[in-house]
């Protein structure tokens, strides 16, 4: 098997291009969640849950 040359104009397009290790993804992936922390039982910082005012989608 040979190996195949490339251009330099290929080369620098391809810099830092590297796909996810984990997934595989060849773009980051984003993760539309979070976690919210309180400072005890009871005590809310007026977020608890991302959907908590929002109607859950019905299929």
């Amino acid at each position: 098997m040979t190996t195949q040359q490339y251009a330099i104009d290929t080369l620098l397009a391809q810099a830092g291009n590297r796909s996810d290790e984990r997934t595989g993804a060849v773009s980051t992936p984003i993760f539309l969640s979070t976690a919210y922390g309180h400072h005890g039982i009871g005590e809310s910082t007026g977020f608890d849950y991302t959907r908590t005012k929002i109607q859950p989608a019905q299929y």
